[in-house]
């Protein structure tokens, strides 16, 4: 996979993820993940399953756990809205401001509005590989004040893969 490229247009940055976000929904169709997520000095750790594009927390479906890092959709939709998109050594990296993440979806438009709108806020999310394989990453959100951009809420996924097993392998050919 390619480094230090960036791309401005749609075309270019749908080139640059296609095979990234891929290998993104091959490593979340079954792995176990540790999910961490910082919020006003406050860190708490969630096991997630990961099973058939679903995130289960105590075995049951959460919609919202792990936001971009659970959802290759979700980064995709980015690269739509036209979010700046890098690709960097074992890595992408997606920039979005404000306008973008609340067109996101319902709930990000309300978390836009609670962190006191578009214009005050940035997503950076960091998708990170080994080898061509989905490792987890990082997303994080900052309130733009006065140009300065200050942490808010940080989601730190670790994702690994499980081992194939004899019930939920497909059959051999």
């Amino acid at each position: 996979m390619a480094s230090a490229i960036s791309a401005k247009s749609s075309a270019g940055a749908d080139a640059l993820v296609d095979p990234y976000l891929a290998a993104m929904q091959a490593a979340l169709a079954d792995a176990d993940a540790t999910l961490s997520t910082d919020l006003g000095g406050e860190r708490t750790i969630t096991t997630v399953r990961l099973w058939r594009d679903q995130a289960l927390v105590d075995w049951e479906p959460d919609p919202s756990v792990g936001d971009c890092l659970f959802r290759p959709a979700l980064v995709r939709r980015l690269v739509d809205l036209h979010a700046a998109v890098h690709v960097v050594k074992d890595g992408v990296v997606v920039e979005a401001p404000g306008q973008v993440v609340a067109s996101l979806s319902p709930e990000h438009s309300e978390l836009v509005q609670r962190m006191g709108g578009a214009r005050r806020v940035h997503m950076t999310v960091t998708l990170s590989f080994a080898d061509g394989l989905y490792e987890g990453g990082t997303q994080a959100f900052e309130v733009v004040e006065r140009g300065r951009r200050l942490p808010f809420m940080q989601l730190t996924a670790r994702i690994k893969a499980r081992a194939a097993s004899p019930r939920t392998s497909p059959a051999r050919t």
